[in-house]
Order: C-alpha cells, then structure tokens, then sequence
C-alpha cells in the first residue's frame, strides 16, 4: 500500500500541464527545500518501471478475490484519475480491478446463466427459445468469462444455447444473416454463422457476407 501512495504522491505533481509546468509548479512550492524536488523529477523519470511494478502491486494485492478494503478501495480510485498517458497502463489496471469489483462473483453469475439456459429450454427439452435468451445477448453485466464452462454442460440444448449467446453477443454490433447448429460425431456442439456489416456502415455494400 505504501509504494501505491508513493507512487501517486509523486505522478500527481505531473498532471497538470505539460512537465516543465509541473516542475516550476513544484519548485515554487519547495524553495526552501529543492532536495524534495529533485527526488520527485528523478522518481518520475522512471515511470516507465514504475507502471510495471504498480500493476504487478496492484495484481498481487487484489488477486482472485474481487472484495476490497475501503483503504485499497480509496487508493484505486485515485489511481483512475490519473489522465497523464505516461500513466496509462496504471490508470486502465486500477479502473478494471474496481469493476470486477463491482461484479456477482463468478459462482453467482454461473448460477444466473445456468438458471436462464434451463428456462429458455422447452417443456420437451428439444430446443431453446431464442427470446428467452435476450436478457443474457444484451446483458450490461459481464458473462464472456462464464459462457464457455456451458460449451461443455451435460444438457446438450444448454450447450448450444451457450454458442448461441455467444456468437450474437460477440457479434451484437454486425448483422447476423444465419445461425446454424449442428451435432459432429463426438456429440460436440458446433455452430455455424453468417454476419454483415450494419446497414449503416459506409462499406456495407462493399463487403461480401462473411462465414465462420
């Protein structure tokens, strides 16, 4: 936690305005001690290796377990605000960690997209109704990391309702023409689709339809 703060204490005196602004900004403000300037001109000198090991702190802090201590929790925050491209990669880590933060866990969000399969399932247990899978094709909350453990559920249906989401999901931006499944000898589930550029897009009409 310490060399997080460290580390912000010194890259916000950069912020604003270009670096020889921040400078004289900061030997106005140390006349008397110019020491203290210098230790922060040569630390943010070496930014480049410090970025490496914030987000390598901040990996290692944070880990697998999204829940934060409100301590950590302030000092991402402040991370996310740094604007500086030099502190970028920083900046893009600590915004990510707080959003998976902000997420169901994984086993919870596994539950949800399985509950949801299994209702879009028919009272046959047949096919799926592609309606009922709506709420997970436009769902705001973040499913990529859960959908391919149902590639490989024990109900087939499941498994090909998965593929369904996830081709429309990934492809929600392109027009999708066709999507086809279908049984290889193994029993694996694969699909088939054809998409197209937007009808808005300048250089639909340039682009055949694409397969996959």
């Amino acid at each position: 936690m310490d060399l997080l703060r460290q580390y912000l204490r010194v890259e916000t005196q950069f912020q604003n305005g270009h670096y020889d602004k921040c400078v004289f900004a900061l030997r106005e403000e140390n006349k008397s001690d110019m020491n203290t300037v210098l230790n922060y001109i040569f630390s943010h000198a070496q930014v480049t290796k410090k970025n490496l090991l914030v987000t390598m702190l901040i990996d290692q802090l944070c880990g697998r377990d999204p829940t934060l201590t409100d301590e950590l929790l302030n000092i991402l925050t402040e991370l996310t605000q740094l604007s500086k491209t030099t502190n970028a990669k920083v900046a893009l880590r600590a915004r990510q960690v707080l959003i998976a933060s902000h997420l169901p866990s994984y086993e919870l969000r596994h539950n949800q997209v399985e509950s949801i399969f299994l209702s879009a399932i028919d009272m046959y247990g047949h096919q799926f109704c592609i309606e009922n899978l709506q709420k997970l094709i436009l769902s705001e909350t973040s499913i990529f990391d859960v959908l391919p453990n149902f590639f490989y559920h024990s109900n087939q249906v499941v498994r090909m309702a998965a593929l369904e989401v996830y081709v429309r999901r990934a492809y929600i931006a392109y027009e999708l023409n066709s999507v086809q499944h279908r049984q290889l000898k193994d029993n694996t589930c694969v699909v088939e689709f054809q998409f197209m550029l937007p009808t808005s897009h300048p250089n639909r009409g340039n682009i055949p339809t694409l397969n996959r």
